[in-house]
């Protein structure tokens, strides 16, 4: 069903490898699928260890190039009239009016480079990182993904750097900055200054919050944790992104496994109905529709 929209068909493998379709696709799947050796795949695949990480590699690539603007907000879907319909379905589920999306931040643990180590080391997480930032929307799509950045760099600075608040002014151009047709994203406190974002309240010096603005919080951080849920389920089939000693900067391409994941994760959304989607009542696009526009279909 995937296939005839991944155009694998167009890969052209390096030293004159030749794979099929099929093959290649499980080869990709298997990989991300589980933090195993090459010489499994070998057993499985019944191929040398130089084809399998071939293939690999150039399927990872291939996917990378032809829909990476899918991942790093699509203009063509994220509209004015798509996000007022994710509003729409979080008021409906809720009771909060005007927000259509939750922002995060996301750190996977790489293995320890050998160059450059200071600027990948987290000392929140006592490791070395990559940094991705995620928009989630209720139809359990991560509509905007944001990265890699090393894993020093603060939420703050990934999403000025991501120049995510440019696309929100955007689809509110036109419209009355003091109307009521203004919608947010909703983050964490780190992204609290920013336009079009709302964040949680804040107590002050000698001021607590009270029941009502605490209760407030308490809401919208059981809405947010969607996010949690979008990034554990990336997590949860493409486990290969969680075995950190595999992941090393300089010799594999990191941040496209990632990526690539994300990629998979949204299409098997499209799929099948998630917990989230079914929360908010707000389905995805079917797998034609999410990526039609990329592959020019009508």
């Amino acid at each position: 069903m995937l296939l005839p929209y991944l155009a694998f068909n167009e890969i052209e493998f390096r030293f004159r490898i030749f794979c099929d379709e099929e093959m290649a696709f499980a080869v990709l799947l298997y990989r991300l699928s589980t933090p195993c050796r090459l010489k499994a795949l070998m057993h499985i695949f019944q191929r040398s260890c130089a084809w399998l990480c071939t293939v690999f590699g150039d399927v990872v690539a291939h996917l990378t190039r032809h829909f990476h603007s899918l991942l790093f907000w699509d203009d063509r879907r994220l509209t004015y009239a798509t996000v007022a319909q994710y509003a729409r379905a979080v008021e409906e589920k809720s009771g909060v009016r005007g927000v259509w999306g939750f922002i995060d931040g996301t750190m996977r643990a790489i293995c320890r480079p050998q160059q450059n180590q200071e600027l990948y080391y987290s000392g929140y997480k006592k490791c070395h990182t990559v940094k991705y930032q995620a928009v989630f929307t209720p139809d359990s799509l991560i509509s905007d993904l944001a990265g890699p950045y090393t894993g020093r760099e603060s939420d703050w600075t990934v999403y000025q750097d991501s120049m995510i608040i440019d696309k929100i002014r955007q689809i509110h151009e036109g419209l009355d900055e003091g109307g009521d047709n203004r919608l947010y994203i909703y983050g964490d406190p780190a992204y609290s200054l920013s336009f079009g974002i709302l964040a949680p309240y804040q107590a002050r010096p000698n001021r607590p919050l009270n029941n009502l603005l605490a209760n407030v919080n308490v809401h919208m951080s059981e809405l947010r944790i969607s996010v949690e849920h979008g990034f554990g389920k990336v997590m949860t089939l493409w486990g290969y992104n969680g075995y950190k000693l595999g992941l090393k900067i300089g010799l594999s391409p990191v941040a496209a496994y990632f990526m690539v994941s994300v990629l998979l994760c949204n299409l098997h959304s499209c799929l099948n109905r998630n917990q989230t989607c079914k929360k908010f009542l707000c389905d995805p696009p079917s797998v034609h529709n999410y990526l039609a526009v990329v592959l020019g279909l009508p």
